[in-house]
C-alpha cells in the first residue's frame, strides 16, 4: 500500500493563496453584482421619470382638448351663430380645437417616441465585465 505524498510547503502555500483568491473572487462579483443592480435601478428610473413627463404631456393636451372644445364651442358658437347657422358654427369651432389638441398630444407623443426603455448603460457595463472576467479566467 503506497503512501500519498505529503504537500510541501510551497504547495501549502499556493492552495492557501489560491483559497484566498476564490475568496476575494467571490465577494468582489457579488459586489460587483450588487453595484451593476444599483447601476440598473437608477437608469430605469431616469427612463421611467421621462416616461412619466411624456405622460403628463398626454393627459393635459387631453384635458386641455376635451375643457377647451366644450366651453369655448359654446361661447364661438353662440357668437357665430348670428351669422351663419349654428350648427356651421359648431363645426368650424370644433376643428379648430381639435387641431390644437392634436398639436399638444403630438408633442407629447413625439417625447414618449422618444425614451428608449433599455438600460443601455447597464446592458454595456456588463458585457465590458463578462469580456473581462473571461479574460482573467483564461490568462
Amino acid at each position: 500500500m503506497a503512501a500519498e505524498p505529503r504537500p510541501t510547503r510551497d504547495q501549502a502555500a499556493e492552495e492557501a493563496g489560491f483559497a484566498d483568491l476564490l475568496g476575494r473572487l467571490a465577494s468582489e462579483s457579488s459586489t460587483l453584482v450588487r453595484d451593476e443592480i444599483a447601476l440598473a435601478k437608477s437608469e430605469i428610473s431616469e427612463k421611467a421619470s421621462r416616461a412619466s413627463k411624456a405622460g403628463i404631456f398626454l393627459g393635459a393636451g387631453t384635458v386641455i382638448g376635451l375643457t377647451g372644445s366644450l366651453a369655448i364651442m359654446a361661447s364661438f358658437v353662440l357668437l357665430l351663430s348670428k351669422w351663419i347657422d349654428p350648427w356651421i358654427a359648431a363645426d368650424i369651432i370644433g376643428v379648430l380645437l381639435i387641431i390644437i389638441a392634436a398639436a399638444v398630444l403630438y408633442i407629447g407623443f413625439n417625447i414618449a417616441r422618444k425614451i428608449n426603455p433599455k438600460p443601455e448603460q447597464t446592458i454595456e457595463t456588463l458585457k465590458e465585465n463578462r469580456d473581462f472576467i473571461k479574460e482573467q479566467l483564461s490568462s
